[in-house]
Formats: structure tokens, C-alpha cells, sequence
């Protein structure tokens, strides 16, 4: 008689899931990060399984020269980074030029990188790890990594960086004046990661019957432009 009830998401009212929102959505390359991938996200901040810091960036002090290539006048850094002295460009790094996407803080994430300790010879950009390309791979003197993304993410799936036992940190979401760094804080024992791994499928299954099953909002599921497929997810479930 008086129609179904309807539950609100988590996302209109709790004020720790619109700040994740803030900081992780809208990440990825004209994808959208649901509701239920976000939860996910500040459940893990939550839990102190993972760990967020925010990176300032500060003025850079690094001498330089400009060079001939040939075809143009290139100003070289003593880092590393290098740019065609005119005309714009976002630079590259080591004689190697990065690739497509917003790029434009590469200098700054190097020094940035540089005062956490890591040689520029330690750093390298566009190269492959665990099955992704990555901006920028800084190797560690604890023989870990830190992987970075400038601009927006391709995958979704590099938000599980923090998991991987050989990362030491995940940096991105620069802005004007900072850099994110999401880390792993919860012990990486088999047995965490077995609790974890049991919870990760019943969380979105408990999502889509608790809000967007009853309330029809099929949209965050179907939506071409969603970035995470959560229905594939619930229908691998009994319901």
C-alpha cells in the first residue's frame, strides 16, 4: 500500500565515504567508480588495512642546460627530466618520452620521489608491473616499490597495489600541490589475507542486495560507464 521502502547509500549520508569519493572517484579514463567499489575502498581506510598520506610538492631546484637534438633545443635537468625548451610539452624523463594521458606533474613526482630517499637511477617511467604499464616505477633500498599514476587511471585494478608484497606504496590523484600515497598498514600474513580475500565478494553481494537491488539502482552496475563491473561480481554469488 504504501510502496517499498527505500534505503539510502552509504554515500548520502556518511561523511567518510563522500570524502573517498572525493579523493578516488572519477579516476579512471571516462569511467565512473561506483558506490559499492568506493565502500570497499573506505572500508579498508577504515579497518586500517590501508594506510593514505598526502605527498606536498615543493619548489624544484635542479640545474640545467639546454641541448640540440638535432630538431630542436631541449632543456635537460640533472634528474633526468628533460623538455623541448619551446613550445608545450610534458616532458620526459631519462630520453625516454612518456605517454598518453595528463603527465604534466612528472618533475614534480621525481623530486618528490628523490627526497623520499630514491635515486633518480632508481626510477624509471612507462614500464610494466604485476600485468600493468605503469607512469613511473621507483625501486627502493628495501627492495620494494613505489608505483606511481599521473592524470587519471587506466584500470581500476591498480588500486590493488597496496596488497602486492613488492609494493611499498601506491602514489596518485596528483593535484596542483600534492600527490596521494595509499599504502598497505594491516600485516601481509597468509592468514590476513585469507580473511581479506573471504570478505571481498560477500561485501559487494551485501551491497547490491542492500541498495541497489531494492532500490533498482541497476545503473551503477550496468552503466557502460562505470568502471567495475559489480554484477559480474554478484552473479558468481548465491543469493
Amino acid at each position: 500500500m504504501f510502496g517499498k521502502a527505500k534505503c539510502p547509500e552509504p554515500i548520502e549520508y556518511d561523511h567518510a565515504l563522500q570524502a573517498v569519493s572525493k579523493i578516488f572517484d572519477v579516476m579512471l579514463w571516462r569511467k565512473q567508480i561506483p558506490p559499492c567499489f568506493l565502500t570497499w575502498i573506505r572500508n579498508n581506510l577504515r579497518e586500517q588495512i590501508w594506510q593514505l598520506r598526502v605527498i606536498p610538492f615543493s619548489p624544484i631546484i635542479c640545474n640545467s642546460k639546454v641541448e640540440s637534438n638535432g630538431i630542436q633545443d631541449i632543456r635537460y635537468y640533472e634528474c633526468g627530466f628533460d623538455i623541448p625548451k619551446t613550445g608545450y610539452s610534458m616532458g620526459g624523463f631519462k630520453h625516454k618520452t612518456i605517454g598518453k594521458g595528463g603527465h604534466d606533474n612528472l618533475h614534480k613526482v621525481i623530486h618528490c620521489l628523490n627526497r623520499e630517499g630514491i635515486d633518480y637511477d632508481n626510477m624509471e617511467i612507462e614500464e610494466w608491473f604485476d600485468g600493468y604499464k605503469v607512469d613511473i616505477l621507483a625501486r627502493t633500498n628495501e627492495k620494494k616499490v613505489i608505483v606511481v599514476e599521473l592524470g587519471e587511471l587506466d584500470k581500476i585494478g591498480k588500486f590493488s597495489f597496496p596488497d602486492d608484497e613488492d609494493v611499498k606504496e601506491f602514489w596518485f590523484g596528483d593535484r596542483d600541490k600534492f600527490i596521494y600515497s595509499l599504502s598497505r598498514k594491516a600485516p601481509r600474513t597468509e592468514q590476513t589475507l585469507r580473511e581479506e580475500g573471504r570478505k571481498y565478494k560477500p561485501h559487494f553481494l551485501n551491497y547490491f542486495q542492500k541498495y541497489c537491488d531494492k532500490n533498482r539502482l541497476y545503473y551503477h552496475c550496468k552503466s557502460y560507464y562505470s568502471a567495475y563491473n559489480c554484477f559480474d561480481v554478484t552473479r558468481t554469488l548465491d543469493f
